[in-house]
């Protein structure tokens, strides 16, 4: 298998070690393209009705009456967009020499509770290992299922002490070691009181999570800032109303949670990059302070707009995104506006005269 091709301006390519998503938003942009691209194989074979179909080796395709599940009636139809994993594809960006800027699973969600656990485990193995390239690619995560990405990140370890390493989930909250790799042996080099976050040690890992309106950018943005992470983004598209980040209730909630249990939780925090102290006070959705020495670093550090495409777009409003790029730049946090709404809206519009481009991996 290969990278593939993206027609998504801000990426250069498209890994899949997983597909598909149980969400089911009506105006899903890749079930419709995965439907498509299962038909297309089934060109120029002979149809039959649904009653004499039957269903080739893999379970996704039916033999001779297209994908599944389009057909009425069928009693084995399975859905082509149900999470996926796709151990085939875990190796693909290990083999591209070039360093590029990589989507992660953008043909479903990542963090779908369809994907086990240990399959993860497997992804971020390889996010690690991506790390240790001479020129590593920069990988892009984006999820609706920011409950999930919170308690992922915050349960991943690495030990780097002990022979070749050690990847693990911890069961919360005595943090000992419950899913491990494939092949690798149960712990016995006492992991817990050795082992770091793996999130905060991914440099070239940005974690994302995608929002439409307020009531998404509360519910998920204090999540993805409260999880463990050096990089973190935010996907507002497609667009549908106007969204305050810097107030979202959500985003204060979890920043009074983070304070709260400090003396609890010192990995829910972030290391100075100044004095090296801990013990940050969030002040606001996109940066903590250190009290030891005033040092401030970002939390959110690029937020991508962009409106509905295809038949039936929403409209969308310049005022929305405006807003939007005025709070990026009063917290300096980078702001990159992809498109309006349309048919086939042109990307990288100007607004107000400006082309607003500029990303953070590049």
């Amino acid at each position: 298998m290969s990278l593939g091709h993206t027609a998504i301006p801000y990426l250069d390519r498209l890994w899949h070690p997983t597909t598909g998503c149980s969400r089911g938003c009506p105006t899903c942009w890749a079930r419709p393209l995965v439907r498509n691209r299962l038909a297309g194989t089934m060109k120029g074979l002979p149809q039959r009705s649904p009653g004499d179909c039957s269903v080739s080796s893999d379970k996704r395709i039916f033999a001779h009456c297209g994908p599944c599940p389009g057909l009425d009636g069928c009693s084995e139809a399975v859905d082509p967009f149900a999470p996926t994993f796709h151990s085939d594809r875990l190796t693909d960006p290990l083999h591209a020499k070039k360093p590029q800027v990589i989507g992660v699973s953008f043909l479903g969600d990542l963090f779908d509770p369809g994907i086990s656990d240990e399959q993860l485990l497997q992804v971020f193995d390889i996010l690690r290992r991506n790390e240790n390239r001479d020129q590593p690619h920069s990988m892009i995560l984006l999820t609706k299922c920011a409950a999930r990405l919170n308690s992922f990140l915050r349960r991943l370890r690495w030990c780097g002490s002990v022979p070749d390493g050690l990847l693990f989930l911890t069961a919360e909250p005595d943090d000992r070691p419950t899913v491990q790799l494939p092949g690798v042996p149960l712990n016995q080099w006492g992991v817990p009181e050795l082992a770091g976050h793996l999130g905060r040690l991914l440099a070239h890992v940005w974690v994302g999570v995608s929002v439409t309106d307020q009531p998404d950018a509360d519910e998920r943005l204090g999540l993805l800032v409260g999880a463990p992470a050096r990089r973190r983004w935010v996907s507002v598209e497609p667009m549908v109303g106007p969204i305050d980040l810097i107030h979202g209730h959500g985003t204060k909630a979890e920043a009074g949670r983070v304070l709260a249990q400090a003396a609890d939780e010192p990995h829910t925090l972030l290391d100075c990059p100044r004095c090296q102290g801990t013990g940050y006070l969030q002040t606001d959705p996109f940066s903590v302070t250190c009290p030891g020495c005033g040092g401030r670093q970002l939390l959110v550090d690029l937020v991508v707009v962009g409106g509905e495409s295809g038949p039936g777009a929403r409209p969308f409003d310049d005022d929305w995104a405006r807003s939007l790029r005025d709070q990026c730049q009063s917290a300096g946090v980078a702001f990159y506006f992809k498109q309006r709404s349309g048919l086939h809206p042109e990307h990288e519009p100007e607004l107000d005269g400006v082309r607003h481009t500029a990303l953070p991996w590049e």
